[in-house]
């Protein structure tokens, strides 16, 4: 599961100009730590040829997903969230083909 600090992590040396230094550094970070593409998964599956053809992966986050999205995937597919909790998410899409789909994703 990957966690999301709440904090950029503090350390203190006893030296002004250094803490200083690091202090500015831990504010810098406070944002970009804020983002929260940085704490997801990629994921890898396939769609069934069948329509509608549902799929459900495995994500592991430990929470709802807050988004995904396609990193690697067939031209003109579209993908929507059926339905998503702490360990999955299922898509389901509507596109005809002669073969299973696969498919790449970026879910956070």
């Amino acid at each position: 599961m990957t966690q999301r600090p709440t904090t950029p992590p503090r350390f203190l040396t006893g030296v002004q100009a250094v803490d200083t230094a690091l202090n500015r550094l831990v504010e810098f970070l406070r944002v970009p730590l804020a983002c929260p593409l940085l704490y997801g998964v990629q994921v890898y599956g396939e769609m069934p040829d069948v329509p509608p053809a549902t799929v459900t992966v495995h994500h592991g986050l430990g929470r709802r997903p807050i988004g995904w999205f396609n990193v690697g995937m067939m031209e003109g597919t579209t993908l929507v969230v059926v339905e998503s909790d702490d360990n999955t998410i299922t898509f389901m899409s509507g596109a005809f083909g002669s073969v299973d789909m696969p498919f790449s994703l970026w879910i956070y």
